[in-house]
């Protein structure tokens, strides 16, 4: 039989168990002994690869870990997918940003050149010389097969009738003729892809002339206002005369009357200065005016 101890049972069935457990004591030693080795573990872990050699012993010997393994699992894979999709959008955006300003670099190299080209266009159609082309000229211009096949090239699709339309638009001011600004500047934007700069630009020209004008128009109320002023002083001062003139009418009715009564001899006198001032007066009034009213 089997041999009993004191205590009445064999301790020999015990030791598969105290062997198995130190065997996982060895393997989690082996796997965690420091922070380089531990850090590695969780890389074969994160990897997948072999990872239940690593996570088998550590759950053998505390079953609660596997909590701690399928979180650690889930994470590491959540941050490794969100690194890799920011990877890929980097280099998308990157990629497109590239080709963007690649296509912005060619479209304003494509738009001088057709700057120049108008340029050039202007300075060959102005055949009289004078730094303007009238409509004659422009028709003339626009009718040349080599000048509509440039034209083509760059990136205006339009026909000679199109073209020779263009001049009531280009022709803002209605004086028949064209400086080479404004031809430039006109069908440089009948270009096929317009920028931003573009509408920028013509955005920025309408806020300048808005600007511009409501300064005018603050400037012509201001003038109106003042002539204003300047009217109603006149028509007061006007009307002080024409009081002034009917109250000194009175007063010398008044005088009159009176001198006939009192003092006939300074009637008499002032009659003859009043005679004498009217005949100065009469000496002095250009001819073909009219005489002024009598007081």
């Amino acid at each position: 039989g089997s041999s009993r101890t004191e205590g009445g049972v064999s301790p020999w069935p015990l030791w598969p168990v105290m062997a198995m457990k130190e065997h996982i004591r060895k393997a989690i030693k082996g796997l965690f002994c420091d922070v380089r080795t531990s850090l590695f573990s969780l890389f074969r872990v994160t990897t997948q690869d072999n990872w239940i050699s690593v996570a088998g012993p550590v759950i053998a010997a505390s079953p609660s870990m596997k909590l701690f393994f399928v979180a650690f699992i889930v994470f590491v894979s959540w941050t490794m997918i969100s690194v890799l999709t920011a990877v890929a959008s980097n280099s998308m955006i990157e990629a497109t940003s590239d080709r963007k300003e690649a296509e912005r670099r060619l479209h304003a190299a494509k738009h001088k050149a057709f700057i120049d080209f108008l340029r050039h266009c202007f300075e060959e159609g102005d055949a009289d010389g004078n730094g303007e082309l009238d409509k004659e000229e422009f028709d003339m211009l626009v009718q040349q097969p080599r000048v509509l096949s440039q034209m083509k090239a760059l990136g205006v699709e339009l026909s000679v009738e199109e073209l020779s339309k263009t001049w009531l638009m280009l022709d803002v001011d209605g004086s028949g003729t064209l400086t080479i600004d404004a031809f430039v500047d006109g069908l440089s934007y009948l270009q096929a892809m317009l920028s931003v700069t573009h509408f920028f630009n013509l955005d920025q020209a309408v806020k300048r002339s808005g600007i511009k004008f409501k300064k005018a128009m603050e400037r012509l109320v201001s003038d109106l206002d003042h002539v204003r002023d300047q009217h109603k002083e006149i028509f007061a001062h006007l009307q002080e005369q024409a009081r002034w003139k009917q109250n000194r009418k009175k007063y010398l009715e008044a005088w009159r009357k009176w001198a006939e009564k009192h003092d006939a001899v300074a009637l008499a006198q002032a009659k003859e200065s009043l005679v004498k001032v009217e005949e100065e007066k009469a000496k002095q009034r250009p001819l073909g005016s009219l005489p002024e009213g009598g007081d």
